[in-house]
């Protein structure tokens, strides 16, 4: 069986799109964002900026820049150090608990930049999320089981073949076969 991508799309149009709607909408994460630029300066001790525990998860990084001195910076367990003149970027990905402190053993100046977004369906269990899902592929399923249907309906029966297929010379000699053999039984009145 041959497959006529034209027609298939043709037919599937709406389906094709309607799905793509669906899986834009199922990939678009629905976050509410926070963004804080802060200088600050440190002078051997350590200070702590933000200690969040929270039953929702976050996403988005910690920027940290360095203007003068050294610090060791620390977000979330992970520690580096951030020398004068550079900037260090920790990763915040789906988690509900973030720990951030800089700490340095001289005089240290510079600022960091915070930027938060909460992952309402960060789990990945949001019923809107899941109904979509489901209903995307009831669709997929039904599009399949329709073009397949189409396709057989619309199948030769075994001995004929469609008349579209054939060229000219070849639909001509037949005509001229079945009127010959017409007038050999004597079925053509016309003679």
């Amino acid at each position: 069986m041959v497959i006529n991508i034209t027609r298939f799309w043709k037919s599937n149009q709406l389906v094709f799109i309607g799905i793509l709607i669906i899986l834009g909408i199922t990939s678009v994460q629905i976050t509410t964002a926070s963004y804080t630029k802060q200088n600050f300066i440190i002078n051997q001790d350590s200070k702590v900026f933000l200690d969040l525990h929270s039953d929702k998860n976050y996403n988005g990084s910690i920027t940290v820049t360095v203007t003068t001195g050294a610090v060791n910076a620390t977000v979330n367990g992970k520690t580096k150090e951030v020398v004068a003149s550079s900037s260090q970027t920790f990763l915040i990905v789906n988690t509900s608990t973030i720990y951030f402190a800089l700490a340095s053993t001289g005089y240290a100046e510079g600022y960091f930049e915070i930027e938060l977004n909460l992952a309402i369906n960060g789990s990945g269990r949001n019923p809107i999320t899941i109904t979509i899902g489901i209903l995307a592929a009831f669709l997929v399923v039904l599009s399949t089981v329709t073009y397949y249907i189409r396709a057989k309906r619309m199948e030769p029966k075994p001995g004929e073949e469609k008349d579209e297929f054939l060229d000219e010379e070849t639909l001509r000699r037949r005509k001229e076969a079945a009127g010959a053999e017409k007038r050999y039984l004597g079925l053509d009145d016309k003679i």
